[in-house]
């Protein structure tokens, strides 16, 4: 699987940054994924797009 190089704004980063979080803290306790994927659409919609290498199906 290729991997892109994508530079982020400082914003992003902070995004990302969290909702990583969430996401291990979901596949390690089986919590959080259902805010995840509600943020991560909010994001996708409502503000900058995530680019399709980082999107997530859940």
């Amino acid at each position: 699987m290729a991997q892109a190089t994508v530079e982020v704004t400082t914003e992003e980063q902070a995004f990302y940054a969290e909702n990583g979080y969430l996401l291990v803290k979901g596949l390690v306790s089986g919590a959080g994924i259902a805010e995840l994927k509600e943020r991560l659409e909010a994001y996708m919609y409502d503000r900058l797009p995530v680019p399709e290498d980082v999107r997530i199906q859940v």
